[in-house]
């Protein structure tokens, strides 16, 4: 019974762990051009832990809202849906959503460009079917908090993007709760035509706190933005896992596609 616990324990940690990119992109703390965007994207990661080598797609719908100029409020709603397969089999369905709301503004610089804030506090939803195996969900209802900064030169060829999320994670059925998770990222870019920029930096979750007090995943991102018009761009991110402690270590890679309305 004992290891059966610790199984089912396992399989709720690595549920969710390392499936999605993290939040770091560019222009991550500005608002679109217009109050509502769909951000559609598509998430594929090959991951090992222990011997456990987990491959999982998954598909976000995610849908933005913004008021406001210099200063307003913001909301978000993300609706997962995913397929996972590791040594324990395959499944797919839809995962945990999340949703936040918060508030946000631009700071202007003058000649130095702009400041753009964006925070945010929000739920993760046990949407995802913990019975099947893999489980689609973690089980648990999660509190998140979030900031995010974006600085634009003021011709915006550059730009210097940072994301801080803190999640203090829920119990899940068995009674367990994991430690909590520091979510951080910096990304520096630069346009390298009218069209396109470029972009690079790091991204890194730790645990905090608890059993896996300590334990972290550390990547190195790449990102390629195609900007078709005002209303609507594509990118590319690739993250690579350049250090880890007991949680898992591969790529992701996400391509996703942002129009606003």
């Amino acid at each position: 019974m004992k290891n059966k616990l610790a199984s089912l324990a396992g399989a709720f940690a690595l549920a969710g762990a390392g499936v999605e990119a993290k939040a770091a992109d560019m222009g991550i703390g500005s608002r679109g051009p217009t109050s509502y965007q769909f951000d559609q994207r598509v998430s594929y990661s090959d991951r090992e832990l222990n011997g456990n080598r987990t491959q999982a797609s998954t598909g976000n719908s995610i849908f933005k809202y913004w008021n406001g100029n210099e200063k307003g409020i913001w909301a978000f709603l993300n609706v997962p849906f995913r397929e996972v397969s590791n040594n324990s089999g395959k499944s797919s369905g839809l995962g945990d959503v999340s949703l936040g709301i918060g508030p946000r503004g631009r700071i202007d610089l003058g000649e130095n460009g702009n400041l753009y804030l964006l925070s945010y506090a929000g739920l993760n939803l046990p949407t995802g079917d913990v019975d099947k195996r893999p489980a689609l969900g973690n089980g648990r209802l999660d509190k998140k908090v979030g900031l995010f900064s974006t600085y634009s030169t003021s011709d915006k060829r550059f730009g210097l993007d940072t994301s801080l999320e803190y999640n203090f994670t829920g119990e899940n059925k068995l009674g367990i709760k994991p430690s909590d998770e520091l979510s951080a990222g910096i990304i520096a870019s630069s346009k390298i035509s009218d069209k396109w920029k470029f972009g690079t930096g790091a991204v890194g979750t730790m645990k905090q706190y608890g059993k896996n007090d300590g334990d972290h995943q550390l990547s190195l991102r790449g990102i390629l933005r195609y900007d078709h018009s005002k209303k609507w761009h594509s990118v590319f991110i690739f993250d690579k896992d350049i250090s880890t402690r007991n949680m898992p270590s591969g790529f992701n890679t996400t391509a996703l596609l942002r129009y606003n309305f």
